[in-house]
């Protein structure tokens, strides 16, 4: 079965990304309109 993940497309699946630094607002957005977070991701800068 694991065999299967490489031939997933999860990324079409994330609907927002939000920097880290707001990720008050994007569980905001997941507690208040959950119909329209499909996926969401917190990304960060690489260093």
């Amino acid at each position: 079965m694991l065999g299967l993940l490489p031939r997933l497309c999860l990324k079409e699946l994330i609907s927002h990304r939000f920097p880290f630094e707001e990720a008050p607002e994007a569980y905001r957005l997941v507690d208040e309109r959950p119909g329209e977070a499909v996926q969401v991701i917190l990304t960060h800068e690489e260093l």
